[in-house]
């Protein structure tokens, strides 16, 4: 499946905690980039012209939400097997998410204010409790200590 579209959903051995980390933050840039085309680029006129007048900011989050949880759970999910999920080459997806969800929310936070309210009631917790998430922040920051996910996701670090 190398280059193919599911490239990026194939979780096989042979990675690292690194290489997830490498991956989360990758998925961090796909979101900006991503969310800025639907809110402000040239995706926006063609939601326009689909949607009219019901064009809203919370329906284009809530669409691009649906688009990226569609594209991450495609496949089946990744066993969660503690022997094994430190060398996948990818995070599985449900940890994916996890960050991908705080860098949108990272993302309203400095475009789009009006929106924080509606992610937050919608699909927010206030902080992961995954300890796989956190061995990857760690990790992947090449820190010894844990942090908070949303000061990790929240500094200046990530970019």
């Amino acid at each position: 499946m190398t280059g193919s579209f599911f490239s990026d959903l194939v979780n096989g051995e042979g990675g690292s905690i690194e290489d997830q980390g490498k991956e989360i933050h990758s998925d961090g840039l796909s979101v900006y980039f991503g969310i800025y085309g639907v809110m402000v680029g040239d995706r926006r006129a063609v939601a326009n012209k689909t949607f009219g007048a019901a064009t809203t900011d919370e329906l284009l989050l809530s669409l691009y939400i649906i688009g990226v949880v569609s594209f991450l759970f495609l496949r089946p999910p990744t066993t969660f097997d503690p022997s094994t999920i430190e060398t996948l080459t990818h995070p599985p997806s449900a940890i994916r998410l996890e960050f991908i969800m705080r860098h949108l929310k990272r993302w309203c936070e400095e475009s789009r204010r009006n929106l924080l309210a509606f992610l937050n009631a919608t699909t927010l917790s206030n902080e992961s409790t995954c300890p796989h998430c956190l061995r990857v922040q760690e990790r992947s920051m090449g820190r010894n200590k844990s942090r908070s996910l949303n000061s990790l996701t929240m500094s200046n670090e990530l970019f």
